[in-house]
């Protein structure tokens, strides 16, 4: 018995990503590269930026 394959364009293999998802997946990266650096560098006030952000989106989500 003969066994046959669909080629739908997918594969298990991040290589084979159309080059604007590869471009997103570094500039993605990149974001978290720096967020993380900044993270580190400045506890307190991302911290703080953390507060005020989830604080206004609260209140944004809870207008009635």
């Amino acid at each position: 018995m003969e066994k046959t394959h669909a080629h739908n364009g997918h594969s298990k293999s991040p290589n084979f990503l159309p080059f604007d998802l590869k471009d997103a997946r570094e500039k993605l990266l990149d974001f978290n590269d720096r967020a993380t650096d900044f993270i580190r560098n400045k506890p307190a006030a991302a911290l703080l930026g953390a507060l005020c952000l989830g604080f206004m989106l609260s209140r944004l989500v809870n207008r009635r």
